[in-house]
């Protein structure tokens, strides 16, 4: 073989003879041998194409376009997750911009579980003496002194007028009952009317169920007399109505009537007194006065 440089000068006049590891002739053109590097792997002459670190085929490294695998992710198993942008509108960022509320700025209030297991729902009512309230404001209650004959003692707080109409239900002079209880009620009432036809009339009743029994009422007629009447419950949702005559037109004139009554109830229940105009008309007011006082005890 002749050398030959890019100018066409001829090196050497002898014959040069390339040789093989082993010190045989080598045959120009003969395939390379021996181990493949670089992008390649395997050995010569047959190597392999590595297409990235070491993935020995293009199908191991990259998704395929044409066709989906079992085992690689779909669009639709994506659509739960939120991308970037819609997080970035919707959600607080972990860090904390200007003008956001901090937690230290949150301190001084309660948390909603603090508060239920602190303080009491203005929902809830409270329910004194046969008067029940809510607890949205401040409320004031009668709490009578104990009566070691066993009686409860409500005093009516304040006047209560009925204009024109019947038997209304007092707002003071009432209490709970229980199914099949026994009581015994004591009460004095001052009373007035300012017209003598319209009058004063009272009752008892129970807001459910029936009540029985039988008691004695003491008060005066329009002339001045003494009135005996008989209360009497017969398995009835009230007593019967006793009527009393005033003796002078005038809110002014006062006048009482007193009460013993004994009685059995069927239902729980509230027991409570009514009044109002014996003979109702316009401009006709009876009215009880405070300072009334009614007393109950269960006998039970």
């Amino acid at each position: 073989m002749e050398l030959i440089d890019s100018s066409g000068n001829v090196f050497g006049t002898s014959k040069v003879t390339v040789t093989k590891s082993d010190g045989k002739p080598k045959t120009l053109g003969d395939s390379p041998t021996g181990p493949a590097g670089g992008d390649l792997s395997g050995t010569y002459p047959n190597p392999t194409v590595d297409w990235s670190n070491g993935a020995g085929t293009y199908a191991t490294l990259y998704y395929p376009l044409g066709s989906n695998p079992s085992g690689y992710l779909t669009s639709s198993a994506l659509s739960p997750y939120l991308t970037s942008a819609l997080a970035s509108t919707t959600y607080y960022p972990l860090s904390n911009p200007s003008g956001y509320i901090t937690s230290s700025a949150l301190s001084p209030y309660l948390t909603s579980a603090t508060a239920a297991s602190t303080y009491v729902p203005q929902s809830r009512t409270l329910t004194i003496n046969g008067t029940t309230q809510d607890l949205s404001a401040d409320r004031t209650f009668t709490i009578s002194p104990s009566d070691p004959s066993g009686y409860t003692t409500i005093v009516k707080p304040a006047n209560q007028d009925v204009t024109n109409a019947g038997l209304t239900v007092d707002t003071h002079f009432q209490f709970a009952v229980t199914a099949g209880g026994h009581y015994l009620i004591d009460m004095d009432i001052a009373l007035a009317a300012n017209n003598t036809t319209g009058d004063y009339i009272f009752d008892f009743e129970v807001s459910a169920g029936t009540m029985t029994g039988k008691g004695t009422c003491q008060t005066l007629t329009t002339a001045g007399n003494i009135s005996n009447i008989i209360v009497t419950a017969a398995a009835a949702t009230s007593t019967t109505d006793i009527s009393t005559g005033s003796a002078t037109a005038s809110l002014d004139d006062l006048y009482t009537a007193r009460v013993l009554f004994a009685f059995s109830v069927s239902a729980n229940a509230t027991f409570r007194y009514k009044f109002g105009n014996a003979s109702p008309a316009a401009g006709r007011t009876s009215r009880t006065w405070k300072g009334s006082v009614l007393r109950y005890k269960s006998l039970d």
